[in-house]
């Protein structure tokens, strides 16, 4: 019968699908959760450089390096070329204030003294659009973990013949 090789296959996309459902589920909820500008932790950094990490569709990472912390990553959707070009005229050593987010560590504003290099609140809608974009893409994986199991439970698995017989 043809469903008794087509079985593991579905299996297969059944734990594929799960895990990757709960990969975006949890990137939504931790990484791109929303906060309040109350919950976000501020900082005091000294800059020294930036990295882009370019993709098929532009920048995928994007990480600031600094003299006194650990390196700090912005959310690509974050990265303007407005803010690229402000980074690019910032001196080495440069005294900057950030707001981080609380679970992810995510930068979400920048100030150089009285510049605005990221707005907090420009950051928290864009991260919005994509929490919203992973919690579809998680509904979309789950619903196709639930037709592969509702396809192995009305396809159930061949018996052995009887040697009996």
């Amino acid at each position: 019968m043809i469903y008794a090789k087509t079985r593991p296959k579905i299996r297969f996309l059944l734990i594929i699908s799960m895990l990757i459902a709960f990969f975006f589920l949890l990137d939504s909820l931790i990484m791109s959760s929303p906060v309040e500008l109350s919950e976000a932790i501020q900082t005091e950094v000294h800059y020294e450089s930036y990295k882009a990490i370019k993709g098929k569709r532009g920048i995928s990472s994007f990480y600031l390096h600094f003299s006194d912390h650990q390196n700090l990553q912005i959310h690509q959707r974050n990265v303007t070329d407005s803010l690229i070009r402000h980074l690019n005229e910032l001196q080495p050593g440069t005294k900057l204030t950030l707001l981080l987010h609380p679970r992810s560590s995510t930068i979400l504003s920048i100030h150089s003294g009285s510049l605005e290099l990221l707005n907090f609140d420009a950051a928290l809608r864009l991260m919005a659009i994509e929490r919203q974009r992973l919690l579809i893409l998680s509904v979309l994986f789950c619903c196709a973990a639930v037709y592969c199991a509702l396809w192995l439970r009305s396809h159930p698995k061949p018996r052995n013949p009887s040697p009996l017989l």
